[in-house]
């Protein structure tokens, strides 16, 4: 059974216009390790995930800015990207992640 490995994900630039995001991964619609990771522009945070397909063989993944404590700026999701199963063995692959002014890259590869 394939998996995506999730190796890291880089802020370029951040959501926030002061300070810090607060930086949730979320695959298949399920937080991955902790509440949130706070990033900020030229940094890099060492995911390492193994993330298996199970029975899809398409994986949803989500980069979010969990805005704490400020309901008049609500959760802020950053994009969307689907890996494919069939990606396997085909080495390593980055995702953009761009929305509402962020940006952050992603490197996977998807092994077998």
């Amino acid at each position: 059974m394939p998996i995506a490995r999730l190796l890291t994900l880089t802020c370029n630039a951040t959501e926030d216009w002061m300070g810090d995001d607060e930086v949730l991964v979320k695959v298949f619609g399920t937080r991955y390790g902790e509440a949130y990771r706070p990033m900020n522009n030229h940094q890099t945070w060492d995911i390492n995930l193994d993330a298996p397909f199970g029975t899809d063989s398409r994986m949803r993944i989500e980069v979010w800015d969990k805005d704490l404590g400020w309901w008049l700026d609500p959760d802020d999701l950053l994009g969307v990207h689907y890996v494919n199963a069939s990606q396997a063995g085909t080495g390593q692959k980055s995702a953009e992640f761009n929305a509402d002014g962020a940006s952050y890259t992603l490197v996977y590869e998807v092994v077998a």
